[in-house]
């Protein structure tokens, strides 16, 4: 299993059993780089948008051209913000291709993107 898919089973767990501590939220500074922004295509593997952490793993491809799995985060009680925006279980759908903008994970076996800005394969902004 692969880092990224760990933590997002991780992720997924806790939610489903009622919820993340508060004591165990955390700054994501450590895990991702805020002085770089990249931009990764990607295919919707896996959505769910939960509070606190939706989860969003995208089929993608590394500099390498090899398929990877890769994590996308939307920053601290971000399934709150993203249904004041709008958002819907639905927003996503398994199969579609958006492109995420973010901070990119330090860790360089880890395909990971925090404060992600996410744009449909037609350039149409997800809300």
């Amino acid at each position: 299993m692969t880092r990224s898919r760990l933590v997002a089973a991780l992720v997924a767990a806790l939610v489903e059993a009622g919820g993340v501590p508060l004591a165990a939220h955390h700054n994501a500074a450590p895990l991702f780089d805020q002085t770089k922004t990249i931009e990764l295509e990607g295919t919707v593997k896996v959505w769910r948008l939960s509070n606190p952490h939706p989860l969003l793993i995208l089929d993608a491809a590394n500099e390498k051209g090899e398929k990877v799995e890769c994590g996308v985060s939307f920053g601290n009680a971000a399934g709150t913000a993203l249904r004041r925006r709008g958002w819907t279980p639905e927003t996503l759908k398994v199969g579609e291709v958006v492109t995420a903008k973010g901070n990119p994970a330090r860790a360089a076996d880890v395909c990971g993107i925090d404060s992600a800005v996410l744009t449909r394969a037609d350039g149409r902004p997800v809300p």
